[in-house]
């Protein structure tokens, strides 16, 4: 069970690398290998570093100090300080030019990072959990990732499925879901015949497709329990 899994390596500090195709619910299960964490009381900092526009990668990640370029009228703190105390969840991470790699990689190793514009240490205190879709190895053998910074996120790698070929996830990914999107003190439970609707499901949506019928449900059911007339799949 994916699930079991997350929570020993959430109660962990090691780094961990998610691989698996988009959609797969790497960010709900970066999350709650969080929740399950030491660090739950802190901030869950997630991070597309696909969106991440080069020019403003590193500023973004790191902070930069006033007057560091045209338009920094006042020091900015970025992701790794955002997260302190909490979880930094780097989605993507394949997708960063080699040059941030490589501070990335300081950052790891050292445990500080340097603004932008200053030239004084700050350390941090974030655990980073990494995911990909990507297979970092062939990226590493064309020149597209470093190899040392692939094993530094990689202390415990988890490979993420698409939901199909893992329906032991899906009552409790449901619940973590109705949790979600409840109302607080009156979580909706799912009756039978609607988790055997669930679980008769293929699922090509992957865990987003589970998110958007779960949430849907919810909607309609006023917050009453879940029938399987409550569930609409996106699949045409």
């Amino acid at each position: 069970l994916l699930l079991a899994l997350i929570e020993r390596v959430g109660a962990s500090e090691v780094t961990a690398l998610m691989n698996g195709p988009t959609g797969s619910g790497k960010e709900v299960l970066a999350r709650l290998t969080h929740d399950f964490s030491p660090r739950r009381s802190g901030p869950f900092v997630p991070v597309n570093c696909a969106a991440l526009p080069e020019t403003l990668a590193e500023s973004l990640l790191f902070g930069h100090s006033k007057g560091a370029f045209t338009g920094a009228t006042k020091t900015t703190v970025g992701f790794f300080e955002q997260a302190e105390g909490g979880t930094l969840f780097l989605d993507e991470v394949g997708e960063l030019p080699l040059q941030i790699q490589a501070k990335l990689l300081r950052a790891l190793q050292e445990k500080e990072i340097t603004l932008i514009g200053s030239a004084e240490s700050r350390p941090i205190n974030a655990r980073i959990i990494t995911a990909t879709n990507r297979d970092l190895r062939h990226a590493i053998r064309v020149g597209q990732f470093r190899e040392d910074l692939y094993f530094r996120i990689s202390t415990f790698r988890i490979n993420v499925p698409g939901l199909r070929e893992r329906s032991d996830d899906i009552l409790p990914l449901s619940n973590f879901f109705l949790v979600k999107y409840g109302n607080g003190e009156q979580v909706p439970n799912l009756s039978p015949d609607a988790l055997t609707k669930l679980l008769g499901y293929e699922w090509p949506g992957n865990v987003r497709e589970l998110e958007n019928v779960i949430q849907r449900a919810v909607v309609l059911s006023d917050g009453k329990d879940i029938t399987a007339d409550h569930l609409f799949f996106d699949d045409p």
